[in-house]
């Protein structure tokens, strides 16, 4: 969530989301991977790695495996459908990450 989505389409990097932002952005009409749009007020939050890999360790989590990916769960559109229900932009393919997995458990 840091590129701009109608630029990857174009093969271009242009950063929309700041990293490092603390604030919330607010959106009127927020779509959704997984269920209809969503209307009214909709906040979404940016979440550095460091954050979620941190907020881990201090709960006592053990990280088992974390993997990273060029590819996505759903189609921000113009994205070529690679299989296993993922999609990619071909023009990025191996050169940088979309998305990621993380598996954590508390050690007893």
């Amino acid at each position: 969530m840091i590129f701009d989505e109608e630029m990857l389409k174009e093969n271009k990097l242009e950063i929309k989301y700041p990293y490092f932002i603390r604030e919330p952005e607010c959106y009127e009409d927020m779509l959704d991977y997984c269920s209809d749009n969503k209307m009214g007020n909709n906040y979404e939050w940016m979440h550095k790695v460091s954050d979620i890999i941190n907020s881990l360790a201090r709960a006592g989590l053990t990280i088992e495996f974390f993997n990273e990916y060029d590819s996505l769960y759903y189609n921000l559109g113009g994205m070529e459908n690679c299989g296993n229900g993922q999609y990619h932009f071909p023009f990025f393919d191996k050169k940088l990450p979309f998305t990621f997995s993380l598996k954590a458990r508390l050690l007893k």
